[in-house]
């Protein structure tokens, strides 16, 4: 609210700068790529001087001394702003101190002094649900609000339940530019599911086309993502970031992969392209990397003849769970043109036309340049 605010009188003419701003994100996003570069980038570009981690400490009359007099001063550890406005942002506070919940057997809960509830939205009272502000949520929002009551009148009015769980719930701070993130940060990610089963992919705004087309290049891309390609979370900053955002949220929904979204056909030069450029360019690394034709593409375009055995030996091993073929690798060696086509020895079960299919895939490695072949 206090970046809304400070953009707002910005915006004016004024000059704003909001001292309470170690509030800015929620404690999902604290230590990621949003609040950091995100926060950087939005102070630069609006204008809005941040105090990020900042405390109030105290509140004085102007004048005396001031070069320019104002009503205020606000003292912010051993920095003092000149006010004419003052913006008070108290966040939120649940209002059920007077509604005598314990006699209607509905717990409290002491973190958050809201309604302690299940991830069904059911409260202590199995009657009683609770959605939005009311169950105190540190990442409490319009749309956490929206998702929550579906599934609390879902849950109180069908038979069986359904959980609602914020994970594909978009986080958005509306400033200039936006700043939005969905699902899991990479920490979080990384913890859950260890470095080397977690994919981070990022773009900046400068080599996606409609941030360039349009002059706004300050911000990024950053896709959270599992090894084998499930979208986990997202982080985006840009001038379309909630837009954006919100298109991660459904494939996070769907658990759809980054190919999915890759394979969706997106509008050019729209702002949803440049989702579009960033799971292409992962969904093509992936394919290199993990799949067992890509690794044979990626081995013949590095050409040479250690490439080639390489190649040679990722398609053996895909004709050999197809087929039940089984090659014996040459040497290097014999992968230089002046050699002829290498020898195979083939398992008993192995039939002809498979042995064929393999000698004829081997005897072309040999023969193609990798660059010139793809």
């Amino acid at each position: 609210v206090a970046a809304l605010l400070g953009r707002a009188v910005q915006r004016g003419g004024g000059d704003a700068s909001p001292a309470a701003a170690a509030s800015l994100h929620s404690p999902s996003e604290e230590g990621s790529h949003v609040s950091g570069g995100g926060a950087a980038t939005s102070r630069r570009t609006s204008r809005v001087r941040l105090q990020p981690r900042s405390s109030f400490t105290r509140l004085t009359h102007g004048g005396g001394d001031d070069v320019v007099p104002a009503p205020f001063r606000v003292h912010v550890g051993a920095d003092l702003y000149p006010a004419d406005m003052l913006f008070v942002d108290v966040g939120r506070v649940p209002n059920v101190a007077e509604l005598n919940l314990a006699a209607a057997g509905v717990a409290l809960c002491k973190d958050t002094h809201g309604i302690a509830a299940e991830a069904t939205c059911q409260s202590s009272n199995r009657n009683v649900f609770v959605a939005g502000d009311v169950g105190g949520a540190p990442d409490s929002s319009v749309q956490l609000a929206q998702w929550q009551g579906y599934h609390a009148a879902r849950n109180a009015l069908l038979p069986g339940s359904s959980r609602a769980t914020p994970d594909s719930v978009p986080r958005v701070v509306f400033t200039q530019p936006q700043i939005a993130s969905v699902g899991m940060t990479h920490a979080a990610a990384v913890a859950k599911y260890g470095a080397e089963r977690v994919r981070l992919v990022s773009k900046d705004n400068e080599s996606l086309h409609a941030p360039c087309i349009e002059a706004d290049m300050h911000g990024f891309v950053h896709l959270v993502a599992h090894k084998d390609g499930t979208l986990l979370g997202a982080n985006i900053v840009g001038a379309r970031a909630a837009e954006l955002v919100s298109e991660v949220a459904l494939a996070l929904g769907v658990k759809a992969k980054l190919s999915d979204v890759a394979l969706a056909p997106h509008a050019f030069p729209s702002h949803t392209w440049s989702l579009f450029q960033t799971t292409c360019a992962a969904a093509a690394d992936g394919f290199v990397q993990h799949h067992s034709v890509g690794r044979l593409f990626n081995a013949l375009y590095r050409g040479g003849a250690a490439s080639a055995a390489s190649a040679s030996n990722v398609l053996q091993n895909v004709l050999r769970r197809n087929s039940g073929v089984m090659a014996t690798p040459p040497p290097v060696s014999a992968y230089s043109s002046a050699q002829p086509t290498p020898t195979l020895s083939s398992s008993a079960t192995a039939t002809p036309v498979a042995s064929e299919r393999l000698s004829t895939s081997l005897s072309r490695i040999d023969d193609i340049d990798g660059k010139d072949a793809l």
